[in-house]
């Protein structure tokens, strides 16, 4: 068939038409438009709500993490609801993506161990809302706790006079204030132990020196040093002998010429005979002494005040017979009258052994003091905690001390360069810097501080290190003393009242000395030393042990020359120094900052406050990296020790 020029046309048309695509990609985009609208604002929406999701967790996070800090009384109180819900606002921007809705709320279902918390907000979509899906539900939760290891705590503690004083900008004490700010820290460790973390506490108060003698006992009595010498002053006595014999002088041999004794003279009696006439005869010659009897021997003990003899005697008895005399009467024509009498007589030989007794000194008048530098030989009785007599009352009577329980270091050497390098102090021979000696020997031990008898002298105004002999006790020779509360080792307290009682019977007094101070916290810490029984004592269930110090002090070191320390008197004993004075505070603050470093090279972090003071740089060199505070006030020190116990807590997110 053949086709027309018509429907050649129309045929051409359609199949021109049909073959046509120029217009099909408009039809094609329009049908697929709104699921492509869906597609990309699906994914639009969707982004912006994991952008806004992501903000809410995280400002959720930053609220009870803060929220929990702020807990520093074992109680989620309204203080602390308000941190949390500061920080989730500042975590997050008002109205993020155009948000709406916002909430936050933070609770503790356990008083404040852990806190947590519950987001929400609604954010509005942009191309959703083609499809019906106006807005986007968004809610996250949160969840913080303080999760605490077993820790040990040292808490080294300036109890000198200035504690006394008012806390700035207050009427309460700097004691009663470190009292209150010491029961917050208590109360923010215990909040946050829970399960088998175990939490001990050590304590160390300080002044010039420590009270650990009883404690060194308790390791081995033999680490204190029982014969010492100290700058003290002796009284003098006259002396005589006492009654009582205490011995006797070698016996000396005795061998002595006869001796006559009880010699006795007899009676003349009756003429034996007489005559008369122009002239008498003579009285016959007396005979000599004759035996009368054989000899007696005897053996005899004698004792007199000046001592006893053991004798053996020889006695002879003997006579002298007829010793004669004539008696003549008249003159030219005369009588005579002749007499004779027996006298007697004992001769005796000794020989044997003579002993002189020996007796006891006692003191008679006192005479006056002599100020020296003095042993003392036997301190047995005294580090054991008898009381001890001196002779150190007035006028020299006898008065019993008994010890407190400070003590004075271990050997040393006065040196300007005592650094801590190296895991060693140096110079050697720095045993009062070595945290972790043991004494080879008594005499290499500590020595017990007895501050009843420390005594210094002056000459024409100027100090002396001659003795000097006084009749009268100057005042100013006495030196100023003090010895803190006794410390204590680590241990538990599961009761804050325990903690709280300890805290109260810190008394003020003495002056600063730094370095002691933290040479007995490293001590008191160190799992290697002398307390190392005491130190790694099985935690239990938890295996990691955290150690830490935490020094306070309210002033700058402050040694002085005539102050009695656990380093003696310094211009007379120069462990510090060279000539007694020179460079003594520098010399010091080396000791505190080696001992610092020391603590630290064992792992043991070190925490600093100073309070009401300046924080100076060794101060700040001795604490660990951020771990130094100032606090100005009570106030301050009670934020210093929360946020110390804080730090000390792992706080972390459980959920």
């Amino acid at each position: 068939m053949r086709m027309t020029s018509k429907t050649a046309n129309k045929t051409g048309f359609l199949a021109r038409l049909r073959r046509d695509e120029r217009g099909n990609t408009l039809a094609i985009v329009a049908g697929a438009l709104v699921p492509l609208i869906g597609i990309i604002g699906g994914g639009v929406d969707i982004s912006r709500a994991y952008l806004v999701k992501a903000r809410l967790q995280q400002a959720c996070d930053a609220g009870v993490l803060a929220g929990r800090k702020a807990v520093g009384k074992g109680k989620f109180d309204t203080a602390a609801q308000q941190q949390a819900k500061r920080f989730f606002d500042a975590n997050f921007e008002t109205g993020l993506q155009k948000s709406t809705g916002l909430t936050f709320t933070p609770t503790s279902p356990d008083n404040g161990r852990t806190v947590k918390g519950q987001a929400s907000a609604t954010l509005p979509t942009i191309l959703m809302h083609i499809f019906g899906k106006k807005a986007m539900s968004l809610a996250v939760s949160c969840e913080a706790s303080y999760d605490i290891s077993s820790v040990d705590i040292t808490l080294v503690l300036d109890t000198t006079g200035s504690m006394r004083d008012p806390t700035p900008g207050s009427t309460i004490s700097k004691m009663d204030a470190l009292r209150n700010a010491a029961g917050g820290f208590y109360d923010t460790m215990a909040a946050a132990a829970y399960g088998s973390s175990r939490i001990r506490y050590a304590f160390v108060p300080y002044t010039g020196t420590v009270n650990v003698g009883k404690l060194i006992r308790g390791v081995n009595p033999d680490y204190l040093d029982k014969t010492h010498s100290y700058e003290t002053r002796v009284a003098n006595f006259s002396k005589k002998n006492g009654t009582t014999i205490i011995g006797y002088e070698p016996p000396v041999p005795v061998s002595q010429n006869p001796q006559v004794r009880n010699q006795v003279d007899g009676n003349w009696g009756s003429p034996y005979a007489t005559s008369s006439g122009f002239g008498c005869a003579s009285a016959p010659s007396d005979n000599g002494w004759t035996n009368n009897g054989g000899p007696v021997t005897t053996t005899s003990t004698t004792s007199d005040a000046s001592g006893r003899s053991t004798l053996t005697s020889t006695v002879q008895k003997q006579t002298q017979q007829y010793e004669y005399k004539r008696e003549v009467s008249g003159f030219f024509y005369v009588s005579c009258a002749y007499y004779r009498r027996t006298n007697t007589r004992e001769i005796v030989s000794s020989t044997g052994t003579f002993e002189r007794a020996i007796y006891e000194q006692v003191d008679d008048q006192f005479q006056n003091w002599t100020y020296k530098r003095t042993e003392l030989p036997n301190l047995s009785g005294y580090i054991a905690g008898n009381a001890t007599p001196f002779k150190d009352g007035s006028s020299g009577a006898t008065v019993s001390y008994s010890w407190a329980g400070c003590i004075e270091e271990r050997d040393t050497v006065a040196s300007d360069n005592v650094r801590f390098d190296g895991g060693r102090v140096s110079p050697t021979g720095m045993k009062d810097l070595d945290i972790d000696g043991i004494p080879a020997n008594s005499e290499d031990g500590w020595k017990p501080y007895i501050p009843e008898i420390s005594q210094h002298r002056t000459y024409n105004g100027y100090y002396t290190r001659d003795p000097q002999t006084t009749n009268n006790s100057p005042s100013s020779w006495k030196s100023q003393t003090s010895c803190p509360q006794e410390a204590r080792l680590l241990q538990p307290y599961p009761n804050k009242s325990d903690f709280t009682a300890y805290l109260n019977t810190l008394n003020p007094d003495g002056g600063t000395y730094h370095d002691i101070g933290m040479i007995w916290g490293a001590r008191l810490s160190s799992p290697d030393g002398i307390f190392a029984a005491n130190v790694g004592l099985n935690p239990g269930s938890s295996s990691i042990v955290s150690r830490h110090i935490v020094f306070m002090t309210d002033g700058q070191l402050d040694p002085g020359i005539t102050y009695y320390s656990a380093y003696g008197l310094e211009y007379w004993d120069r462990r510090i120094t060279n000539d007694g004075s020179s460079n003594q505070a520098q010399r010091h603050r080396d000791r505190f900052l080696a001992a610092c470093n020391a603590a630290k090279a064992k792992g043991i972090r070190v925490w600093v406050i100073a309070f009401a003071t300046a924080l100076d740089t060794s101060m700040t060199d001795c604490a660990s990296p951020n771990s130094s505070y100032l606090s100005l006030n009570a106030n301050d020190l009670n934020n210093a020790f929360v946020s110390i116990a804080q730090s000390i807590s792992d706080l972390r997110l459980t959920q």
